[in-house]
């Protein structure tokens, strides 16, 4: 079934959106936050120090903004082509889909920033994964010990109400 355009821009609006606008605005702080520390002239009130900062950072933002709509539509392309192939959606696929998007990100600083991109968002993926996963391992245990004492318990419960 083939989806109407208007069916499209709001599935971009519903799902791509906000994840496009929360990395530009994050892109765009994180440049501010680079060009306020770069300032040299630290006597300068605060005030006029990050106006300065965002004057020098605002010609830089289309760009800024341009890499994350690249980066997340390389992500979104790698993840449904992964998909595609293996016939399947798992988390693999989005592990495999960070690193391109690193890489895209940073494709107008050249290809050694690609590759330093590329690989800090594998570091990242695969380390929120591990992390992710101990945590749920953890909480499943936890339900699992839950679950055993409830059953534990009402099977007591039973027995001693026949032996009344």
């Amino acid at each position: 079934m083939e989806m109407s355009l208007q069916q499209r821009w709001a599935r971009f609006a519903e799902e791509d959106l906000g994840t496009f606008v929360t990395c530009s605005a994050l892109f765009t702080a994180f440049q501010t936050g680079k060009e306020l520390h770069a300032i040299k002239d630290k006597l300068l009130p605060t005030g006029q120090r990050v106006a300065l900062a965002m004057r020098r950072t605002g010609p830089k933002v289309p760009l800024l903004v341009c890499s994350a709509a690249v980066g997340i539509a390389g992500m979104k392309l790698s993840i449904a082509a992964v998909s595609h192939y293996r016939q399947d959606f798992s988390r693999d696929n989005v592990l495999m889909a960070l690193p391109v998007c690193g890489a895209l990100l940073n494709v107008h600083r050249g290809s050694r920033a690609m590759a330093k991109g590329a690989l800090g968002l594998a570091a990242l993926g695969y380390g929120a994964d591990y992390v992710f996963s101990i945590y749920h391992r953890l909480k499943f245990e936890d339900a699992m010990r839950q679950h055993e004492e409830e059953q534990a318990l009402l099977s007591y419960q039973a027995s001693t109400r026949f032996e009344q």
